[in-house]
């Protein structure tokens, strides 16, 4: 028949109450970093009544066989603030026997989470030893309850551990223990390391956060039918065999009284020292050209946080807000906003103006916004892209050059022949539909020429224009400008002239002013000081200008 026994009279020590030194008064960054011894008494069943299969673990090696818990955190923080816990159990025994006995299997170690706070994660940061991971993976698995706990629990364990059931007769099986976690016998060993990350009440203060272990203080000696009185819970070796089988022994363990608080963290009374989580917003969407007839786009983008707040970043009436900002003039056109998704991105989709105004194109800044929450999240803004409506202006290199012959004839003139070279950007070609037109003093000249589509390159010879001789000398400026050919409602093909080329038909007077200013001769220095073409050397070179002819009368 199956036996009850209590292992009180190894483990029942003196509880020692609280933390073993005083919490000093530190700031939120600062963790406080102390040790909570924890006694642990355990109720055990097993099959018989042989001595050699009673429970013979040890569960601390502290005074009196305490388990000496090992704790950092934050004494204070502020309402709202996302601050992590740190609690490991001390080292616990298993027993040495005849051949390895008394090894532990089906370990388990559970953790009562606050309910006073937003559980953002519990996980495992290492400083175990001896225990199986190579075999059973050590896990922490969260619960909103467990065994009847009613409040959330964080269970350190390696899938596999043993049963509550109001059964406690029976044959406990052979090798039942040989599962889960597992420590082999005569050894020391401890579970990992936790770190429980969690956020204060935004709106709340003077209240104490504590992290604490599942039944602290609620049964002295743990229990094979109520699990929600237990921390600690598992199976071991017996000492006993029965032909080639080891028989199995289960433990489950309660703590004392003091396990329930051992991180206490208490949140301030200042709600104007409350703290924003914080979140980062980047646009997915890319700025690009639109066409005039498809001048509506689908702005994305998403928020973060790396304070794990995601949760709470659509609630309390958060969203998206997309600002389009005209950049001519600065001023914000349209905030069209939308809700976000559980992965944090929002989408809206905005039709931008047609094209408006003398040019040619149309540009807007399109930045995003989370727009937070008040006394919660904070808003956050991403860099701005830009989005343009119109047309990819491709400009051709227009190059005009003169020829200059001598005055003649009669009436008198100078023949002048002007020649355009032609040159697009790397890649594209001359469409259909495009001309050149020649200017003479501003003024439109002559009809245009058309240009036949394809190649890069082209050279357009104009007719000769015969400059007629006046009797004070006269000057005459070239210009030539492409007539713009929109392509596919998207590319526009244009060009012109960066500098005027100039020709001089000197006076039959002999008395004429000259360029600069003087009589009967030309002073090329002088020329080079005339406002009207001193720019033209300035401008470029004389490459650039073309071909400067003067025609002197005899």
């Amino acid at each position: 028949m199956a036996k009850w026994r209590k292992s009180s009279a190894l483990f029942a020590v003196a509880l020692v109450g609280g933390i073993v030194s005083p919490i000093p008064q530190a700031a939120a960054a600062e963790l406080f970093k102390g040790v909570v011894p924890v006694t642990h008494a355990c109720q055990t069943i097993f099959n018989g009544t042989d001595v050699e299969k009673q429970f013979k673990m040890g569960m601390g090696t502290g005074p009196g066989g305490a388990n000496l818990v090992d704790v950092e955190y934050p004494p204070q923080v502020k309402q709202g603030e996302v601050f992590t816990a740190y609690v490991q159990p001390g080292p616990m025994t298993t027993s040495s026997g005849n051949g390895d006995g008394y090894q532990a299997g089906r370990l388990s170690y559970d953790i009562a989470l606050p309910t006073d706070a937003v559980i953002l994660g519990v996980q495992s940061i290492g400083g175990e030893s001896e225990l199986s991971p190579d075999t059973s993976p050590i896990k922490v698995d969260q619960y909103a309850n467990l065994d009847g706990f009613p409040t959330a629990v964080a269970r350190v364990w390696g899938g596999e551990s043993v049963p509550i059931s109001s059964a406690t007769t029976g044959i406990i099986e052979t090798g039942y223990w040989n599962a889960g976690l597992r420590v082999r016998g005569g050894k020391t060993f401890r579970f990992p390391k936790l770190a429980i990350r969690m956020r204060a009440p935004v709106n709340q203060g003077g209240n104490t956060i504590a992290v604490g272990l599942k039944g602290a203080g609620t049964h002295p000696s743990g229990s094979a039918t109520n699990g929600a009185l237990n921390t600690v819970q598992g199976a071991h070796r017996s000492g006993f065999t029965i032909g080639s089988y080891w028989w199995s022994a289960r433990f489950y363990c309660g703590s004392s009284n003091n396990a329930r608080t051992l991180t206490p963290t208490v949140v301030s009374t200042d709600s104007n020292d409350r703290y924003l989580a914080k979140t980062s917003t980047r646009l997915l969407s890319e700025g690009t050209h639109l066409p005039r007839s498809g001048r509506t786009a689908t702005l994305s983008a998403e928020v973060s946080s790396d304070e794990e707040v995601m949760a709470n970043v659509r609630g309390g009436g958060a969203e998206m807000r997309f600002d389009i900002k005209n950049k001519a003039t600065g001023a914000i056109m349209a905030s069209p906003t939308a809700t976000i998704g559980t992965n944090g991105v929002a989408s809206a989709s905005y039709t931008f103006p047609d094209l408006v105004g003398p040019g040619f194109r149309n540009e807007y800044e399109v930045s995003a916004t989370y727009t937070g929450r008040p006394n919660d999240i904070e808003p956050s803004t991403s860099a701005p892209t830009t989005y343009s409506v119109g047309y990819n202006e491709i400009n051709a290199a227009v190059s005009l050059k003169s020829t200059n012959g001598q005055i003649s004839g009669t009436p008198a003139s100078m023949p002048v022949t002007l020649t355009a070279d032609l040159a697009l950007p790397g890649g594209k070609t001359f469409p259909a539909g495009m001309s050149v037109q020649l200017y003479r003093n501003g003024v439109e000249y002559r009809a245009p020429i058309a240009i036949t589509a394809g190649g890069s390159t082209k050279q357009i010879q104009f007719p000769v224009d015969n400059l007629p001789q006046a009797s004070n000398t006269t000057t005459y400026k070239y210009t030539a400008k492409l007539s713009p050919v929109i392509i596919n409602d998207l590319d526009r093909y244009a060009g012109e002239t960066a500098v005027s080329v100039a020709a001089i038909v000197t006076g039959t007077n002999p008395g004429s002013p000259l360029p600069g200013g003087g009589h009967g001769s030309l002073d090329l220095t002088n020329f080079f000081k005339i406002p009207e073409l001193a720019w033209e050397a300035i401008g470029g070179s004389v490459g650039e200008m073309g071909t400067l002819s003067v025609s002197m009368g005899k």
